[in-house]
C-alpha cells in the first residue's frame, strides 16, 4: 500500500507547481519549463548513439510500470550540451556510456569546461548508465529504483545488485537496495515515534 501511494505522489509537487506556472507562463521559455516539471525527461546524445535507444526503452517501461512519472525522452546535439543541461540543472536524468559519465563526475575530457558535476547512478544499463544529478529528490530515485528493478525491464544491466560503477549510487537507490522504506515515509514514522514518547 505504501509504495502505491508513493508511485502516485511521484512529481506530484512538481505537478502542482506546473499547474500554477501554466496560468501565469508566457514565454517559450516557461513553457518548456512547465513541459519539464509535467515530464520525467530522459537526456540522451546524438554523439553516444546508443543512449537514445536506450533512454528511448526506459521511457517506454515507465510510461507502462510508473504512468505518473510521464517519461519522455530526449536528445542534446553534442556531448558537451548534454553536460550543460545536467550541470545547470536544465534536465535532472540522462543516460551516458560508462566512460563518459565517469569523465563528467570527475570534470575530465571532454567535460574539463564544467568542472566536476555532481551526478549519481540510478541504474546500470547495457554498458551504459541511467544518471540524474546529486540533488534529484531521494523519494523520487527510490521509485524509480523499485520500477526499474523489475525482472521485466530487458535493458537492466545487473539491476540494483551492481557494484563496480564509476559513478556512485544515489542515495535513494541505495535506500531500495538495503531494504529501507522510501526516504520520505522514513522521516515521517521517525517523526511519529518521537512524538509518541
Amino acid at each position: 500500500m505504501t509504495m502505491m501511494l508513493d508511485r502516485r505522489g511521484f512529481l506530484g509537487g512538481a505537478a502542482a507547481l506546473a499547474a500554477f506556472t501554466l496560468c501565469t507562463a508566457h514565454t517559450p521559455y516557461r513553457q518548456w519549463q512547465v513541459y519539464r516539471q509535467r515530464h520525467l525527461l530522459i537526456l540522451t546524445s546524438r554523439e553516444d548513439e546508443p543512449s537514445y535507444p536506450i533512454g528511448q526503452a526506459i521511457a517506454d517501461f515507465l510510461v507502462e510500470t510508473l504512468p505518473e512519472s510521464a517519461a519522455r525522452v530526449t536528445r542534446a546535439p553534442t556531448i558537451e550540451r548534454f553536460a550543460s543541461l545536467i550541470s545547470t540543472g536544465q534536465l535532472d536524468v540522462g543516460v551516458l556510456s560508462r566512460a563518459l559519465a565517469a569523465a563528467l563526475l570527475k570534470g575530465e575530457p571532454p567535460f574539463t569546461a564544467f568542472g566536476p558535476t555532481d551526478i549519481r547512478t540510478l541504474m546500470p544499463m547495457d554498458g551504459h548508465l541511467l544518471i540524474c544529478r546529486g540533488d534529484f529528490p531521494d523519494r523520487h530515485a527510490y521509485v524509480l529504483a523499485a520500477a526499474l528493478s523489475d525482472r521485466a525491464a530487458p535493458f537492466v544491466e545487473g539491476g540494483i545488485a551492481g557494484a563496480d560503477l564509476p559513478v556512485p549510487w544515489h542515495e535513494g537507490v541505495t535506500a531500495f537496495r538495503e531494504g529501507h522504506p522510501p526516504p520520505d515515509t522514513a522521516v515521517e514514522a521517525s517523526s511519529g515515534a518521537s512524538g509518541g514518547q
